[in-house]
């Protein structure tokens, strides 16, 4: 059956959220739920029902350097080599999209959230971003930049209005998110919770059909962040995809409500429920029951000293003292005698033993090309 014979119900049941992390699929037309997954520095795929909170535990996976540090290095392939090591994982952990990275402007240093974003320069932002959605990518899921835009405090960040002129708003808080949809082509994208002018991103049609879409030619799925769709209707007439977490039936009674009052059409339903069903289908898993490969915590290491102390000799010794010590993809037996980091929340396992596979990734970067400082 295609997209466009279900009922209106089927199709608007398909722009919220099924649980927390998942998305409500369709089995008449056959279209698979997929699951999310934060985030930009470590895999954080929560058992049972999941709450956005990090409170519940989560499956083990590797803590990543975080945006801040890694944008230190100026260098867009070094972070597209962990967009790989990310992507990797989420697909092992069965995670469709991985909800990252993160590349709002550090605007204030008081914002409790700059570590995850990358720079008060967009074009850094931008470049950094664009490295990790290819290497995140790379393994057939979705990456998904956040949080769009103008979104540069957490005080009151579900109440606040970003009041800001045309140039100001293009030139500073959209330069990073343009550069990233342009070079890299995420699937997805997420909205922030702040309004823009007086208008909330998820129902901004400014900012998501006139300057996302038609002029950058994004052509994937916008997600909102978490409790951060105000308006189911306004959402997909401004071009809201997906309202996440789940709101119940609550806003597909909206929805087929405005349809039958003739205030919202069924073509704006219709494409909106068109480009969730791409990603399902984009981002389908194939197989069961993967075995995580936990990259090497050598080539994690790496990656902070570079982003700390710069491409200098001890940064590069420090590459090729790993790639010596590759083992042809070759599996080694190690005890985590240290903490085992589970993602972004901060729960650990003592003495648990993994199976570490040394990573192949490209570690001689002498042929790439880091942003100029000057």
């Amino acid at each position: 059956m295609e997209l466009e014979e279900l009922s209106v119900v089927e199709k608007a049941a398909m722009l919220s959220g099924g649980s927390e992390w998942d998305s409500r699929g369709n089995d008449r037309a056959d279209i698979p739920s997929f699951v999310m997954s934060d985030g930009p520095h470590g895999v954080r795929r929560q058992l049972g029902e999941g709450d956005h909170l990090g409170i519940g535990a989560s499956k083990p996976a590797t803590c990543f350097p975080t945006a801040g540090t890694v944008a230190n290095s100026w260098d867009p392939a070094l972070a597209e080599e962990m967009g790989e090591a990310l992507g990797s994982e989420a697909h092992d952990l069965d995670v469709n999209v991985l909800l990252g990275p993160g590349l709002n402007i550090k605007r204030n240093p008081l914002c409790g959230r700059n570590f995850e974003y990358y720079s008060e320069d967009p074009i850094v932002a931008g470049r950094m971003a664009a490295g990790l959605i290819r290497g995140i990518q790379s393994n057939g899921i979705s990456a998904c930049p956040k949080h769009f835009a103008v979104n540069s405090q957490e005080l009151r960040r579900q109440a606040s209005n970003s009041v800001v002129d045309e140039r100001t708003m293009r030139e500073l808080y959209l330069t990073g998110f343009e550069i990233a949809v342009r070079e890299a082509k995420p699937l997805t994208i997420m909205t922030s919770y702040n309004e823009i002018n007086g208008v909330y991103a998820h129902e901004n049609k400014h900012l998501l059909q006139e300057i996302l879409r038609d002029e950058w030619g994004f052509d994937g799925m916008v997600i909102s962040d978490w409790g951060g769709s105000n308006s189911a209707v306004a959402a997909v007439k401004a071009g809201g995809s997906l309202e996440m977490p789940s709101p119940g039936f609550t806003s597909v009674r909206e929805l087929e409500g405005a349809v039958k009052a003739g205030t919202l059409s069924e073509a704006d339903i219709n494409a909106r429920a068109a480009e969730v069903a791409k990603i399902a289908a984009a981002t389908k898993l194939v197989g069961a029951q993967r075995i995580l490969q936990a990259v090497g915590c050598k080539f994690v290491q790496d990656i902070g000293l570079i982003g700390v102390v710069g491409r200098n000799d001890r940064s590069q010794n420090a590459h090729k003292t790993h790639q010596q010590h590759k083992h042809n993809g070759k599996h080694c037996r190690a005890v985590a005698e240290e903490s085992f980091f589970h993602g972004q929340s901060s729960l650990r396992r003592r003495g648990s033993e993994t199976v570490c596979k040394i990573s192949n990734s490209r570690l001689n970067r002498t042929n790439s090309t880091p942003i100029s400082k000057t």
